[in-house]
């Protein structure tokens, strides 16, 4: 067993199920990221358009490769598809090389990464549909923004995929690990072009930071009582 604190916290229900083979039968509570939709709601769309848009670091594990390939079974249907890519990382010249093999390069563009969380969520507000096939995530704070602003999230259903927590209730879709799957997956949402996704900033919503910050006050406030009773 490794040295963990007495309490301890998860961000969601996936990274506490990793975290409980090393902590033994200690109790772990989940308390979620936050986000502030006045923050985002502040922001204003680029003029920077978009069909599909990807946030996060270039890694073997976002599977970005797999985005790549299903674009390319996309564009004969949607010959002016777009992509943003927005991100850096080790992959990036192979994904790069990946698009010009799959001859999409004119339909994807790797933006690099922006300081910048304005520069961000004023892409995510111009595109149409979130694409997250990432296999390893703890919480996945990029599919949250992308929920509040109000896009529909095509992500994939794995177990240590956290974000694919937040596509329920009519929030977007899951795929498998599979191009073939992930880009009828993608394009199922880019026909849905008069769908109300306002029930996707529902969803996001319930993350507002002023709900998180009672559940971190409620949190402590036992943890407190809890050291009163055993002192």
């Amino acid at each position: 067993i490794a040295k963990f604190p007495m309490f301890t916290v998860a961000v969601s229900e996936t990274t506490r199920d990793g975290l409980t083979g090393l902590t033994g039968d200690r109790d772990i509570t989940i308390i979620p990221n936050g986000i502030s939709s006045a923050e985002i709601d502040s922001v204003e769309p680029s003029e920077v358009k978009s069909d599909l848009i990807f946030v996060g670091r270039l890694i073997r594990e976002k599977h970005v490769d797999v985005l790549i390939d299903a674009i390319a079974l996309i564009k004969d249907r949607f010959p002016d598809i777009r992509c943003l890519i927005i991100g850096d990382g080790p992959e990036r010249r192979n994904l790069e090389l990946r698009a010009r093999e799959r001859g999409i390069v004119e339909h994807t563009v790797f933006t690099g990464f922006f300081h910048s969380s304005d520069d961000v969520i004023s892409r995510l507000k111009s595109s149409r549909v979130f694409v997250f096939p990432s296999t390893r995530e703890g919480f996945g704070i990029s599919v949250l923004e992308a929920l509040a602003c109000g896009l529909p999230v095509v992500t994939v259903d794995h177990p240590k995929n956290a974000s694919k927590a937040f596509v329920s209730d009519g929030c977007g879709v899951m795929s498998t690990l599979d191009a073939v799957d992930l880009s009828a997956q993608i394009q199922a949402v880019l026909d849905e072009k008069g769908s109300d996704w306002s029930r996707c900033r529902m969803k996001a919503r319930e993350y507002e930071w002023e709900n998180i910050t009672d559940l971190e006050e409620n949190y402590y406030r036992r943890v407190h009582d809890r050291d009163l009773d055993q002192g």
